[in-house]
């Protein structure tokens, strides 16, 4: 049987945080941890499986902190890889959230939990619920203000309805806290990719997309998710969304889910992934960006951009980022925001270096334009076709409260509970930007 020779976490900085050792057999001066970051400063795209001296290292790059595990037998990188990620999950239920002071803090708690999942290397269990039968530890909890700045920074500057809205720090608490909440985070969370030509015309699309519940319920109620009317699943049929493909979670009671768009579950404690699926829709993009090149003179050329949000009324793009890459045989940009009629937005600025415009906005806000012109100087007077000087646009955003793929969740409601059982409900959507790309060329 394959066994896990060690794990450890190395912090932002190299920093060993924590090291289990789990087998005798590997001298404590092979493959340790100093070893492997000395790898990670010597290749910043370091393959997630290496071999260090014969050891095989596993690798997970989390919030900012390398997960490993090494094993000297000849296991599956899939095995290791889902190993990582159960422990990860594991380690964030029951600490809340993960990053280098939670983890010093409660480090306890942590080599218990690394004692109960794995057994001589031997994995054993990663059970969030199951596990809580053996961890007596009380977690410490840490102000996930500095967290939430870094993973969730964008949503802060948005004024939501604080009747309606709960901090997202509520969500990242500790399944093992000893208080009386009765809630449930549910996250719709979409990466969208998109080709568009100048035109804003759309070349290619797709969207996968997931719903992530974290469970602080009390008792077993069995919870049922109502998606919207309009979603087709599978071939045939008529909607604005079209699942292409499903997946569920085990615990999910699915067999209807094409005609009713319902789905059943009894929630068990943690974070977990309810549906994975890729969407097909015809809505329009909620961001639409449009280039343009203006009459070129002898060695002078502009590149007119034009950027639409596209969203109802009452929301906006976000962290908006535009890379434009110049060919080399361009000496000088200079860039303009805006025009007569329309301020700029954000700032734009060129390296030199990297032969990169960026241009980043904070927000971009419903039923608005952003303009940005860039002016290009040749380095000579040679003809030259300045789209295949300036091929593409690699636009990134984020959407808050609001799906690319239209899906949204109608219901979450109770059963098998009483009449007065009545648990906190939050729901959050959010549409990532994994490939955006503008063609030119």
């Amino acid at each position: 049987m394959a066994m896990f020779s060690r794990f450890f976490v190395l912090g932002p900085r190299g920093d060993t945080l924590i090291v289990k050792e789990y087998q005798g057999h590997i001298s404590p001066k092979t493959a340790t941890p100093q070893d492997f970051w000395s790898r990670v400063q010597e290749n910043s795209e370091l393959s997630p499986v290496i071999d260090i001296n014969g050891v095989h290292c596993i690798s997970q790059l989390q919030d900012g902190l390398f997960f490993v595990l090494t094993s000297v037998d000849n296991i599956s990188p899939s095995l290791g890889f889902e190993m990582l990620g159960r422990i990860v999950k594991v380690l964030k239920d029951y600490c809340g959230v993960l990053d280098e002071e939670t983890l010093r803090l409660n480090f306890i708690l942590v080599y218990e939990l690394l004692d109960e999942i794995l057994d001589f290397g031997v994995p054993q269990g990663t059970s969030t619920e199951l596990l809580k039968a053996f961890i007596f530890c009380e977690p410490q909890e840490v102000d996930a203000s500095n967290a939430l700045e870094q993973g969730l920074s964008a949503l802060a500057k948005f004024s939501l309805g604080e009747s309606k809205i709960k901090s997202a720090a509520a969500a990242h608490k500790s399944v093992a806290s000893r208080s009386s909440r009765n809630e449930l985070f549910v996250d719709v969370l979409e990466d969208l990719c998109v080709v568009l030509d100048g035109k804003g015309n759309i070349l290619s699309r797709s969207i996968d997309g997931q719903i992530v519940m974290r469970s602080f319920l009390s008792g077993c109620p069995n919870l049922t998710v109502q998606l919207n009317d309009d979603l087709v699943v599978g071939a045939g049929g008529y909607g604005s969304v079209k699942f292409v493909d499903v997946n569920f979670h085990d615990a999910v009671v699915s067999q209807d889910f094409a005609r009713t768009r319902a789905m059943s579950l009894y929630p068990p404690e943690g974070e977990y992934k309810v549906i994975g699926y890729r969407a097909e829709t015809n809505s329009p993009l909620p961001l639409v960006v449009l280039a343009s090149f203006g009459d070129s003179e002898r060695i002078k050329h502009d590149l007119y951009l034009r950027v639409r949000c596209e969203l109802p009324a009452g929301m906006c793009c976000a962290d908006v980022e535009l890379r434009i890459p110049v060919s080399s045989k361009i000496s000088s940009v200079s860039t303009t925001l805006g025009d007569m009629s329309n301020p700029g937005v954000g700032s734009a600025v060129y390296d030199k270096i990297t032969n990169v415009v960026t241009w980043k906005a904070e927000k971009v806000s419903a039923g608005t334009e952003a303009l940005l012109r860039i002016t290009m100087m040749q380095a000579s007077e040679e003809p030259l076709s300045i789209n295949v000087q300036v091929p593409r646009i690699i636009v990134k955003f984020i959407v808050p409260m609001k799906a690319a793929s239209g899906v949204n969740i109608q219901s979450l409601s109770f059963s098998d509970c009483g009449k007065s059982y009545n648990p906190s409900k939050w729901i959050r959507y959010i549409t990532n930007v994994s490939s955006y790309v503008v063609r030119l060329a």
